[in-house]
């Protein structure tokens, strides 16, 4: 086993070295949007990065420059087509109304606005946010109620409430409060959203699957030859990458791991890259599932992400952790009933030269692109999640 696992450790030794050894040393961009909702009416600032505005605009603002009428306006044009709030009937019309370089920050803008909601404001709001994330996939927007009169809640600068992003541009907020199983289920689809829009979580578990329905011998893959053998390969590759998984992301969410994103993600594109080259000349042997179970980890820390910017207290952690990742295991399990039928089908027609040579070439693509673009931080808007 030393003689497998030692270049893989080396290879993750390796990237990890690249990193400074502080947890925040990178994280994706975030802008932090705001809301008040007051008896009179609704209102709130969005803070964005001024290099994320000037990107996603073409402007080229700065706190010397100032701001002109005519660059207020393209802001605001921008943001109306990227920021919404309304309710099941429709949007409401959203005014912004002043902008601020924030104090000490020259290089972040605060927009301020106000809406024009009924009266009284209704009990849920759909609120959706999708700024600079569509040209830089790894941004998100951290979204607050900084006051909600109908729970009580003044002065909220640390719990967020939602993160918008990719595939998750939408969300439907209960301005009387969740009960716990609301927030239970909303963790969950909010796993199962993140399992199938996480591109480099799904081609790991694919990769892996092509491989269950064939086995090595004589130094070449040939077809399982019963259901039930095959069955039982893909149960042991699900439930070990599912406990990997789960002890990482219990782990992060108790705060007892802190690790770097970029190191994360670039380690689980080390990890597909590893099991595709595994597809090709089975150098893992029997100890694949010693090499899935360590990857898995850091999948795990990566399904973290998402949750650690959330800022939950302990209940809902635990509510979030349940939840979350039965909502992922749900995703997964939707992915190995679509897939494995249709490879077991396929395993006795040529299969290593038709399919699983040639998908596992293409993933081992991607995987290597991923590679570079998350070890060297290359900004190409192609992320995983």
């Amino acid at each position: 086993m030393r003689s497998v696992m030692m270049p893989i450790l080396l290879a993750v030794s390796l990237i990890a070295s690249i990193f400074p050894l502080t947890a925040d040393a990178h994280q994706p961009g975030m802008s932090y949007l705001w809301l008040q909702v007051n008896e009179d009416g609704l209102e709130g600032r969005i803070d964005m990065a001024v290099a994320d505005l000037n990107r996603v605009t073409g402007l080229n603002i700065s706190e010397e420059a100032g701001l002109d009428a005519e660059q207020r306006q393209v802001i605001a044009d921008y943001l109306q087509a990227h920021y919404s709030i309304g309710d099941e009937a429709g949007n409401y019309p959203i005014s912004y109304v002043d902008y601020n370089f924030f104090p000490d920050f020259e290089d972040i803008l605060e927009i301020f606005y106000v809406v024009d909601a009924p009266l009284p404001v209704p009990d849920r709001l759909e609120i959706s946010y999708s700024a600079v994330m569509h040209e830089d996939a790894a941004h998100r927007g951290g979204f607050h109620f900084e006051n909600n009169y109908k729970t009580g809640l003044e002065g909220n600068y640390y719990k967020k409430a939602h993160i918008f992003g990719p595939g998750r541009e939408a969300a439907s907020f209960n301005l009387l409060g969740d009960t716990w199983f609301q927030q239970f289920f909303n963790f969950a689809r909010e796993g199962v959203i993140h399992i199938w829009i996480g591109l480099d979580h799904v081609l790991f578990l694919v990769t892996l699957l092509l491989t269950s329905v064939v086995v090595r011998k004589g130094g070449l893959w040939q077809p399982r030859e019963g259901l039930r053998s095959a069955i039982w390969n893909v149960v042991a590759v699900v439930t070990v990458f599912t406990v990997a998984h789960s002890i990482t992301l219990a782990m992060a969410m108790k705060g007892w791991i802190e690790l770097p994103s970029r190191l994360i993600e670039s380690v689980i594109a080390l990890s597909i890259l590893i099991v595709v080259l595994d597809n090709f000349y089975s150098f893992l042997g029997r100890f694949k599932w010693s090499a899935v179970f360590v990857f898995g980890l850091f999948h795990g820390l990566g399904f973290a992400t998402v949750l650690n910017l959330l800022s939950l207290d302990f209940q809902s952690k635990l509510i979030a952790l349940v939840g979350f990742n039965l909502g992922v295991e749900v995703g997964q399990l939707a992915i190995v009933l679509v897939m494995f039928p249709l490879l077991f089908v396929l395993r006795n027609y040529n299969y290593p030269k038709l399919l699983l040579r040639p998908a596992s070439a293409a993933i081992g693509l991607v995987a290597c692109w991923w590679l570079v673009e998350r070890t060297l931080d290359l900004q190409s808007g192609w992320t995983s999640f």
